[in-house]
């Protein structure tokens, strides 16, 4: 399968944002997340409307679970700190112990 093309030139994936300035990525990252969150907020309110006096929302499942992806990424975070802080330590080791020998 060809890649797709603009004017006849393959267009590689990771040029597409080239041409946009970094602001410009924050800003555009920014507006997506507002607009979801405050769609998300609308559909909520929605559904909480439709729903009779004895129905009720359920939202323990959904906090367990963003509390358990959270803590998953905390950990795999701090994993790679600690990987990184013991490269480093090793590197000024080698270095103090290349120092010593000459």
């Amino acid at each position: 399968m060809d890649p797709p093309s603009v004017g006849g030139d393959p267009v590689n994936a990771t040029e597409l944002l080239d041409g946009v300035p970094l602001w410009g990525v924050f800003l555009i990252t920014v507006l997506i997340t507002f607009l979801s969150l405050d769609v998300g907020f609308r559909v909520g309110q929605w559904r909480r409307g439709k729903l009779s006096a004895y129905e009720e929302i359920q939202t323990g499942p959904l906090v367990g679970a963003s509390l358990s992806l959270l803590a998953f990424i905390l950990a795999m975070v701090f994993s790679t700190v600690q990987s990184r802080l013991h490269e480093l330590k090793q590197v000024a080791l080698d270095e103090a112990n290349a120092i010593v020998a000459t």
